[in-house]
C-alpha cells in the first residue's frame, strides 16, 4: 500500500499483489459525521428510499443500487454498490464500489471508491469479495505519542 501523509487529507492506494490488475484508494475522514460518511458512499437514506446523490433523486433500478453493511475487527462498514447508466455506451460503463469504514468508538473514517467490474460483464466478474477480504484486514490504531524535543517537556507546578 501506499501512502500521501503530505497532505491535509490522508490518504492510501491498495494494489492488488503479483499479476492481478485492480486497486483501490483509500482517504481518511477524521470525526467525519454521518451526513460526510453519506455524501462519500453517494447515497442516503431518505424517507425509506436511498437517494442517489449525484442526481439528488432516487437510485433508479437499472442502476441496481445495493447497500451493503459489514465489519471488521474494530470498525463498522457501509458501501453502496451501483452500476453507471448515463455515460457512455454499455460496454464501457462500471460498476462502482464506494464505501466508508467507521471506527467503533473512535474519530477515524477510511472512505473509498472503486471499480468493482463492467456492466456488461457477469456479476462473477466482480472484484468485490476481494476488496472486501482486503478491507477486513483493516484495524484503526492510534497513533504513537509524539516523543517531546529536549527543552520542550512541561512542567507540573
Amino acid at each position: 500500500m501506499s501512502v500521501d501523509d503530505q497532505s491535509s487529507i490522508k490518504g492510501a492506494v491498495y494494489s492488488a499483489p503479483g499479476t492481478e490488475e485492480w486497486s483501490f484508494s483509500v482517504k481518511c475522514y477524521t470525526g467525519a459525521s454521518h451526513s460526510d460518511v453519506y455524501d462519500q458512499i453517494g447515497a442516503k437514506p431518505v424517507g425509506g428510499q436511498w437517494i442517489d446523490l449525484d442526481f439528488n433523486e432516487p437510485f433508479k433500478p437499472k442502476q441496481k443500487f445495493k447497500l451493503i453493511e459489514f465489519a471488521g475487527k474494530n470498525w463498522k462498514g457501509i458501501g453502496a454498490a451501483v452500476d453507471q447508466i448515463y455515460y457512455a455506451d454499455a460496454d464501457r460503463r462500471s460498476r462502482f464500489f464506494n464505501f466508508c469504514l467507521v471506527e467503533n468508538n473512535g474519530p477515524q473514517v477510511l472512505c473509498g471508491r472503486t471499480q468493482i467490474r463492467g456492466v456488461t460483464q457477469p456479476p462473477s466478474a466482480s472484484r468485490l469479495p476481494k476488496i472486501m477480504a482486503v478491507l477486513k484486514t483493516i484495524e484503526f490504531v492510534d497513533a504513537p505519542a509524539q516523543p517531546q524535543a529536549p527543552g520542550s517537556a512541561s512542567s507540573v507546578h
